[in-house]
């Protein structure tokens, strides 16, 4: 019997059921991102609506796609275990309310823009059961000039929610908990924070009111 041969084909047996659920896991990663850029610049794009309407548009679409939850706690970094469950629930609907403010109507502008999908790689995950990708894309504009979007991407089964994105190789959960961290040391507090973040919420909806 040929050993070498056996060992070979048990090897190739061993590693094909792995590689075909990664690539599996990167093709359902891809289509998340697709799905999901799709569905936010048609319904943040449709003439029309108000600006009222347009960001309860992308807070439902924010909560439906991305890992609200886990962004918050990883933004606040140290402050979200000290912080008690009354100020954990307040800073993640503010989080989602500054979130909603910044980026609603930027994503309603890239309806004229070509959103492309480059490719998927694996990423690290420490969390039992979870696998995550990074998802390349760019958004193309009619002079030729493109965009880099890299979205990491975590899933179990067949839950997918966006958990960072990185903007030309920035990424904005890093952003964010650099910027919440500062203003935690200058405001003596996660009391301090939050009473930023509703003074930032305020304003932009008074901007915005008709």
């Amino acid at each position: 019997m040929n050993w070498l041969a056996v060992s070979g084909t048990i090897a190739v047996l061993a590693i094909s059921p792995v590689s075909a659920f990664a690539q599996a896991h990167l093709a359902g990663a891809e289509r998340f991102i697709k799905g999901m850029a799709d569905r936010t610049i048609s319904s943040l794009s449709q003439s029309g609506i108000s600006e009222s309407e347009r960001r309860a548009r992308f807070k439902a679409l924010l909560n439906d796609t991305f890992a609200v939850r886990g962004i918050s706690s990883y933004v606040l970094g140290r402050s979200w275990r000290a912080a008690t469950p009354a100020q954990q629930e307040e800073f993640v609907t503010l989080f989602q309310d500054v979130t909603v403010n910044t980026w609603a109507s930027r994503f309603s502008e890239f309806s004229n823009m070509q959103f492309v999908v480059m490719g998927a790689t694996p990423a690290p995950s420490s969390m039992p059961g979870e696998n995550a990708a990074t998802v390349r894309t760019e958004l193309r504009s009619n002079d030729g000039a493109a965009y880099k979007l890299e979205w990491r991407v975590a899933n179990k089964d067949t839950l997918y929610k966006v958990t960072d994105i990185m903007v030309e190789g920035i990424s904005m959960a890093n952003t964010y908990r650099d910027e919440y961290a500062a203003v935690v040391a200058r405001k003596g507090g996660i009391e301090g924070l939050l009473a930023r973040m509703r003074d930032k919420r305020d304003s932009a909806v008074a901007v915005a009111r008709p």
